[in-house]
Formats: C-alpha cells, sequence, structure tokens
C-alpha cells in the first residue's frame, strides 16, 4: 500500500491525471485509493482543475507552442471547462480557441471541432455549446458552434465522412438550441 500524501502530492497526482479521478484509477488504483481516502473536496478539486485550465490556455496563447501541440492542448482545455461549468471559463475558452483557429495545422482542425461539438449521443446535449446554453449564454453558444464550422472548413485531411460527421453534428446542435 502507499503511503499517505499530502495535500501538495495530491494535487500534483490529480492535475498528473489530467484532473480525472477515472484515469488516476484507470492507471493507479492504488494511488486513487490513497487519494480518495484523503477526501478532498470537490471544490478544492475545481480549484486545481481551473489552475490547470489556466496554464493550457496561457500555454495555447503562447507563440511558442509547437502547432502539432494545439489540438490536444485544445481538448484538454476543453474537458477542463466543461468539468468546471463555469462561464468565464467558457468565455476563456472561447477566446483561447478563436486564438488558434489560424496556427492549428489544417490536418488537425477537424479534432478541434469535435472537442468544441463534444463525442458520444448528441442528445445527452453534451459539450461547451450546451453548456453555454444552459448557463444563460446562448450568444457564446452560437459562437462556439461558428467556431467549430470554421475549424472543420480549414481541415484538409482525407477522412471526408469524419468531416461530414463533424458538420452534421454541428447542424444537429444548432436545431437544438434554437428551439
Amino acid at each position: 500500500m502507499k503511503r499517505g500524501l499530502s495535500l501538495h502530492e495530491a494535487e500534483k497526482a490529480f492535475r498528473g491525471f489530467g484532473c480525472s479521478h477515472y484515469l488516476m484509477g484507470r492507471e493507479d488504483l492504488e494511488l486513487l485509493t490513497v487519494y480518495k481516502n484523503l477526501a478532498i473536496s470537490s471544490e478544492q478539486e475545481t480549484e486545481w482543475t481551473k489552475a490547470s485550465f489556466r496554464e493550457l490556455a496561457a500555454t495555447l496563447d503562447q507563440a511558442s507552442t509547437p502547432a502539432a501541440d494545439l489540438w490536444w492542448k485544445h481538448a484538454s482545455a476543453t474537458t477542463h471547462a466543461e468539468s468546471i461549468g463555469q462561464i468565464e471559463v467558457l468565455r476563456e475558452l472561447y477566446r483561447v480557441s478563436s486564438a488558434i483557429l489560424h496556427k492549428v495545422p489544417d490536418g488537425d482542425c477537424i479534432m478541434c471541432a469535435e472537442n468544441i461539438l463534444a463525442r458520444g449521443f448528441v442528445e445527452l446535449k453534451r459539450g461547451v455549446v450546451f453548456l453555454a446554453c444552459s448557463l444563460g449564454d446562448p450568444a457564446l453558444a452560437t459562437g462556439f458552434l461558428h467556431l467549430a464550422r470554421a475549424f472543420a472548413g480549414k481541415y484538409t485531411g482525407a477522412d471526408h465522412q469524419r468531416l461530414e460527421q463533424a458538420m452534421v453534428r454541428a447542424e444537429t446542435i444548432h436545431s437544438m438550441i434554437v428551439t
């Protein structure tokens, strides 16, 4: 059995596993057990997730961030924003997403579109578009949809079916949020 964790070690572990209990448990179930025994509040975990989000947003803003890393950093930032569930975080995600639109390699743009549009059954209403609506900012939700379409429109990869699925998903989500 692993020894106990300090609060600092717990934060490092939590953030190191993408602020995800699932990922921590998948990689190190014993660590997750020790971590859970600390009974860290969800408020504390939200603060740690916000700190990770801010670091990712700052990285996306940096000109020195390799273009090939932008899509996966965007994916992590999007996941964190969804987890945090606060409008100011969604607005910051929108800002940095807009800022990287012309920096992401054209072949990776589809993944940024998919980050915004979320994966899984659209009927579950998951992702930043639906979250923006539920937090009372339909204009931000529409902005995210336009941004997803812009990313998809830049895609130059050979997977035309993937592109078509993203565009159909964007239209489906649009019809769900305007009614």
